[in-house]
């Protein structure tokens, strides 16, 4: 019995260390450079929005009920903060999702920040992005200022309210510009 509690201490806390590295901070870290291309085949790059102050990147999937919910929502935002030097991308890093349904998307929700296929989830891997909607806010060296939610609206699991209490996205972009 005490051999094993000796064992068990040593594997415990080398699990906790291996853990914490695995999951290093989002806020902070720098995504590098990227290029990718949206549903008309244009290349997008990186450095076409480094004299932007701040450039959110969303993922949103095609077939996600959150993504349609919120698509709309985030063409407000990016029309409304677009004087104030903030850009929006939206990735799409589900690889079921064809080019095709991408554009269909776009035109469905009235979408027209560019709308970029992530192929072999490269973004999404870089921030940790596990989900759709889930937003990042980059400086111009694309180093991480905000990861979250737009706002408390639609939640993971179905839940919804009427009308959203707080409006995180928009908040971290007032607060950052």
């Amino acid at each position: 019995m005490h051999s094993r509690t000796l064992w068990v201490i040593p594997a415990l806390v080398l699990t906790s260390l291996v853990t914490a590295s695995a999951e290093a901070p989002i806020l902070g870290r720098n995504i590098g450079s990227w290029k990718l291309a949206d549903f008309r085949g244009r290349e997008w790059s990186s450095s076409e929005f480094t004299d932007r102050k701040f450039q959110v990147v969303a993922f949103f999937g095609v077939e996600c009920p959150l993504a349609k919910q919120y698509a709309p929502v985030l063409q407000r935002i990016a029309d409304e903060f677009a004087d104030q030097g903030v850009s929006v991308v939206i990735l799409d890093s589900n690889r079921h999702d064809s080019l095709t349904e991408m554009a269909a998307f776009a035109r469905q929700f009235d979408v027209r920040v560019p709308v970029l296929k992530d192929l072999n989830n490269v973004i999404a891997d870089r921030l940790g992005a596990e989900r759709t909607p889930e937003v990042f806010v980059l400086d111009p060296a694309g180093k991480v200022r905000y990861h979250g939610r737009i706002d408390d609206q639609h939640s993971v699991g179905g839940r919804s309210r009427p009308e959203p209490t707080r409006h995180d996205l928009r908040q971290a972009l007032e607060d950052l510009c």
